[in-house]
């Protein structure tokens, strides 16, 4: 959520040593993907989504998906038919309920409704284990 593709960039390089990967930007999120601005349905996002998987030929899939991209991937993973064959989730957040505390939420929620700086890093302070860790190239285009 409120990040896109270019995420991955870290991690790209070894990811594709082995697998031909494939970053898509959820169409509701930042990227170069052009929402008409209107909220689309968890059917219409698997609608979505499967039509790339058609038009790229992709069988067998193996996904990976972080926080809101382990939501939309236990989404996919679960419709009849799914393509996808492994699945690796990294704090799918909305995926199981009641696992986040308030101050976690709260964090994002002001950094959302007043960022800067300061509560980006708050933000990341909270969700991470590593905030130290963080490339500040990622800071940067999340802010």
């Amino acid at each position: 959520m409120d990040a896109s593709s270019t995420m991955w960039y870290p991690n790209i390089k070894v990811l594709s040593k082995n697998h031909r990967v494939y970053a898509i930007d959820f169409l509701m999120e930042p990227g170069k993907s052009v929402s008409c601005g209107e909220t689309i349905s968890k059917e219409e996002t698997i609608a979505w989504y499967n039509e790339i998987f058609t038009h790229y030929n992709l069988k067998k899939i193996k996904i990976v998906g972080a926080s809101r991209g382990g939501w939309l991937a236990t989404l996919l993973a679960t419709q009849e038919n799914s393509n996808i064959s492994k699945m690796v989730l990294l704090s799918p957040a909305q995926t199981l309920e009641n696992l986040d505390k308030m101050h976690k939420a709260s964090s994002a929620l002001m950094f959302k409704l007043f960022p800067n700086k300061k509560k980006l890093e708050n933000t990341l302070n909270a969700f991470a284990f590593y905030p130290e860790k963080i490339d500040p190239i990622y800071k940067n285009q999340f802010f």
